[in-house]
């Protein structure tokens, strides 16, 4: 059985920094702080925190209309 990386990726990295910065963000916001600083997909972003969450690096609550992530 293959183990699973905990450690962040390049990618993974760049969206927890994002994270950090605000304190807790939605995947949108995310998507709007990397878009503009270079060419990215919505569902890749999308993708890439669901994993984070998976990892135990992020931490998501209901927020009235989207997932907030910590």
């Amino acid at each position: 059985m293959k183990l699973k990386k905990t450690v962040p990726t390049d990618q993974e990295l760049e969206i927890l920094k994002v994270v950090w910065q605000r304190g807790e963000a939605t995947v949108r916001e995310v998507f709007r702080d990397l878009s503009a600083q270079r060419k990215i997909a919505y569902t890749t972003v999308l993708t890439m925190m669901g994993i984070l969450e998976q990892k135990g690096h992020l931490k998501k609550t209901a927020g009235e209309r989207a997932y907030i992530y910590k």
